[in-house]
């Protein structure tokens, strides 16, 4: 009897997996990431080998990852690196298509929801933000294609220099990529642009963003348009520092628990999780913004919140379990299957889906809102989460 060919493609990808970690060799995420010239001098093949449709390349280098991650995903493992093999080759096109820039798209297909394009769209198509966007990219290719993320976390660095060079690099961000901001790090380079106040453990600076996408004249500005988030104003000072929301689970996910335990503070690091946890309502975490009227379910929820809580747990250390908080009160299985749900046939994911409470974003019985886009902020978010426990002391 003949296997069936995805199950039988990852089994070649398993035994290729240990070969691929020997040639891209192992990045720790919290180096420096300096690009070779071996690395420049591979580049072509790597992205022509993980863009291939039925290559195996891509397949090979997240087995090569999962083997040494902790999180033990609810999904059957062949259905799991198929998709995350997938979303690798959807980042890896895009990379590919900024040409020179060597960046990562805002929004590289420039469709919404609803499947129709518009300036804004074809705009974001030709913007790329260096935080997040190539942050987190730098971040997840290190592991998944090393060469891929040593260059592109050089050429967003260069670019930060051109475009910001009052801006600190080493912001709140840096959590994500299981690195301590300036502000937490003994290791701090001494920079004077990153002398930013250090946040308590229960606050987090407001982002700003440059340009700022909501102003009129962003649909008419000449593209490639290089912008990022950024704590302080023009002038790189003055960042504002709020509270944590605790109602609001990226907050609580990636500025509470990720930093948490990159300093070591579990305990906290674990109530943020599991305030965070309390704001699920079975399809996705709901905020006071995306609540319908007198009600508890959501309208429209934000798909990196998923990603986050996916990421929290692999951090804490609780990947094997079935359910996720002190109490396990969350199953995993519910929120992978959420976060899963939103993956495109092209293999991006969406940034935001339906809820069950009546929303004017939602046409009725659709999954989708129209403000939803395929990113690359959600996008290396996933890969991250799946990953290796990059944030855990140990690694």
């Amino acid at each position: 009897m003949k296997l069936p060919d995805r199950p039988s493609r990852w089994a070649r990808a398993r035994l290729l997996a240990p070969a691929l970690a020997l040639l891209f060799g192992r990045q720790p995420a919290w180096a420096e990431p300096i690009a070779s010239a071996e690395d420049y001098r591979q580049e072509q093949s790597l992205v022509a080998a993980i863009s291939a449709s039925d290559s195996g390349a891509a397949l090979a280098a997240v087995v090569a990852v999962r083997e040494g991650s902790p999180l033990a995903s609810a999904l059957p493992a062949h259905a799991l690196d198929d998709r995350l093999a997938r979303l690798l080759q959807w980042i890896v096109r895009d990379y590919a298509n900024s040409g020179p820039l060597r960046l990562l798209s805002a929004a590289p297909e420039g469709l919404n929801g609803a499947g129709r394009s518009n300036t804004r769209l074809q705009q974001l198509q030709r913007t790329y933000w260096l935080q997040d966007n190539a942050l987190y990219g730098s971040g997840a290719l290190l592991q998944y294609a090393p060469p891929l993320g040593r260059i592109l976390s050089e050429s967003w660095r260069r670019a930060w220099e051109e475009h910001f060079p009052a801006f600190c690099p080493g912001t709140q961000s840096d959590v994500v990529v299981g690195r301590l901001p300036a502000y937490d790090s003994k290791e701090s380079s001494g920079d004077p642009r990153c002398r930013l106040p250090r946040p308590g453990v229960w606050q987090m600076f407001r982002m700003r963003q440059y340009p700022d996408p909501a102003a009129a004249e962003f649909d008419t500005m000449p593209t490639p348009i290089i912008g990022t988030d950024y704590p302080g104003d023009v002038s790189g000072t003055h960042a504002k520092i709020i509270a944590i929301e605790r109602t609001s689970a990226r907050d609580l996910l990636k500025y509470g628990c990720l930093r948490q335990v990159l300093l070591g503070d579990l305990a906290t690091a674990q109530q943020m999780f599991d305030l965070a946890l309390e704001q699920w309502d079975g399809s996705g975490f709901a905020t006071a913004k995306n609540r319908g009227p007198d009600s508890k379910l959501a309208g429209v929820y934000w798909t990196r919140d998923l990603a986050f809580a996916v990421m929290c747990a692999n951090a804490l250390g609780q990947g094997n379990a079935t359910n996720w908080g002190s109490k396990r009160q969350v199953p995993k299985a519910l929120i992978e299957h959420r976060l899963w749900s939103a993956q495109s046939a092209s293999g991006g994911i969406w940034s935001n889906y339906c809820g069950d409470a009546d929303d004017s974003k939602c046409a009725p019985g659709a999954t989708l809102p129209g403000m939803a886009k395929q990113t690359n902020e959600i996008a290396p978010l996933v890969l991250l989460a799946y990953g290796r426990n990059i944030w855990a002391r140990s690694h």
